[in-house]
């Protein structure tokens, strides 16, 4: 299949991600209620405040 480079992509308007394993060390929190929450890196965090800056 082939493309045609010289037309321009129509504009991204959503972006999906999932976010177990790849967006988190595979850590895992249970506070004393036993609620659990996922540890995030900041670099992810940072990663989508650049994708929401570049205007998508």
């Amino acid at each position: 299949m082939f493309f045609n480079t010289l037309r321009p992509f129509p504009p991204i308007k959503w972006v999906g991600f999932d976010v177990d394993g790849v967006m988190t060390d595979g850590g895992i929190i249970i506070d004393d209620n036993g609620i659990e929450t996922k540890r995030f890196h900041s670099r992810d965090g940072h990663a989508l405040k650049m994708l929401v800056r570049s205007g998508l």
